[in-house]
């Protein structure tokens, strides 16, 4: 049985936020250009997978690309950036593994 990736979590950590904000921005813009212009914007987005070595990792090459009208044609770019997540337990993806082992572990008597 998988256990989806949550979408929201998974956007946010692309590109450590950026990507995020990207998408953000162009939708915001597509949709103005098209009313302001009424013709058509295009938006697109785009995740290539590919695992990393021998391990239970990935990398996400995510791409935007988009196209919108101007008052005399239009104005298209893409970008691609990418992010290592670790594939757990059903296929879901996250920025650290599910069982990540305390890596700065004291023993409380010496902080008593």
């Amino acid at each position: 049985m998988t256990k989806p990736t949550e979408i929201s979590v998974f956007i946010a950590d692309c590109d450590g936020g950026v990507f995020d904000g990207q998408v953000s921005k162009i939708l915001s813009e597509a949709a103005m250009s098209a009313v302001t212009h009424s013709k058509q914007s295009k938006v697109v987005i785009e995740f290539n997978m590919k695992r990393i070595g021998e391990s239970q990792q990935v990398m996400i090459d995510h791409k935007l690309n988009y196209k919108m009208p101007t008052s005399k044609g239009s104005v298209s770019e893409d970008s691609t950036t990418n992010t290592p997540f670790y594939v757990g337990q059903g296929g879901r993806m996250t920025l650290f593994p599910d069982s990540q082992s305390d890596m700065f572990k004291t023993d409380k008597k010496q902080n008593a």
